[in-house]
């Protein structure tokens, strides 16, 4: 992933709020994956279950994919109610919750397709 492109990912509101979210747990960001990746990671970590075994290798397979930009995007294009009103819930929910939130979004995106979860995936 280019150094540009992470920076302007970093950027972006959905991860500033999932760097908060990991400091405020304890957690020291790892600077070569995306925030709301390590969220997601740092929640399953915590306990919280994945509805299906399938969404950790995903979420794998997105945190280390070359392109995290579309990896992104995919997690957070068209969501119901607005990327805006997603980041504002996401921004008041502890730490726990919010890597809870970021997950479902995942099974969510994984359920409406579950041949093709990810563009540049296998199908």
């Amino acid at each position: 992933m280019s150094s540009s492109l992470n920076t302007g990912l970093r950027l972006s509101l959905v991860n500033r709020i999932a760097a908060i979210k990991l400091k405020d747990s304890g957690v020291v960001e790892n600077p070569r994956e995306l925030p709301m990746f390590q969220l997601m990671q740092w929640g399953l970590a915590e306990g919280i279950v994945p509805t299906h075994q399938r969404n950790v290798s995903e979420l794998l397979r997105l945190s280390n994919g070359p392109d995290q930009q579309q990896a992104s995007d995919y997690l957070l294009d068209n969501l119901p109610g607005g990327l805006a009103e997603f980041e504002k819930h996401l921004l008041i929910l502890p730490p726990r919750a919010a890597a809870e939130a970021l997950l479902e979004l995942l099974d969510m995106r994984l359920k409406v397709n579950p041949r093709n979860p990810y563009p540049a995936g296998e199908e």
